[in-house]
């Protein structure tokens, strides 16, 4: 009897402990999920992300990286906003739509998320998805079409090594922050 009490005991601070673990990890879910991986801006990021054929994951783990949500970002080489557009690229995306360059504009939410989604998704139809089309929103698209056809950097049309630490550690964080905004939020079709 005693032997059948203590087992009891046992299977009963068993539960206990899994409950404060189980609670503890869904605060740390929490946590991770208000404070270290918003999903600040989200109509704008999803209509984007949707006229673009991003994956909203993808352009928040663009913005975390950039600037970390903060829409008046200016980065030392002078790229603007949220996504950390540079005034000569938006002046050029400007074109492409018919708009008015104004550079002011770089900071409002809307415009730098818009434009950011446009720059994004040519990266994406030059380059395909993965690491080329990342390196060549950091670095350039000039930059990376060369290190492509460099059997040092590239093969089979695909970016194999990244020469710049820079840019390389850009392509590893974006990653790791698209897949982290997966894991916390679902799959992309469950974002709308």
């Amino acid at each position: 009897m005693k032997a059948l009490r203590i087992v009891f005991k046992v299977l009963v601070w068993l539960l206990v402990l899994g409950a404060i673990a189980f609670v503890g990890l869904k605060a740390y879910d929490m946590v991770r999920r208000d404070y270290l991986y918003p999903v600040k801006y989200e109509k704008l990021v999803e209509k984007y992300a949707r006229e673009y054929s991003l994956s909203p994951a993808l352009v928040y783990g663009v913005i975390k990286t950039e600037s970390d949500f903060d829409k008046d970002a200016v980065s030392r080489a002078g790229a603007v906003g949220l996504m950390q557009i540079m005034p000569s690229t938006f002046e050029y995306l400007v074109t492409l739509t018919g708009e008015e360059y104004d550079p002011s504009r770089l900071t409002d939410a809307e415009t730098n998320i818009r434009y950011g989604c446009l720059q994004l998704s040519r990266m994406q139809n030059r380059f395909g998805e993965g690491d080329a089309m990342l390196a060549a929103y950091n670095a350039g698209e000039g930059r990376v079409a060369e290190w492509l056809q460099n059997p040092a950097y590239g093969k089979d049309g695909k970016l194999v090594n990244i020469p710049l630490d820079e840019t390389r550690a850009y392509v590893e964080r974006v990653t790791e922050h698209t897949k982290t905004y997966i894991a916390l939020y679902g799959a992309e079709k469950e974002w709308n």
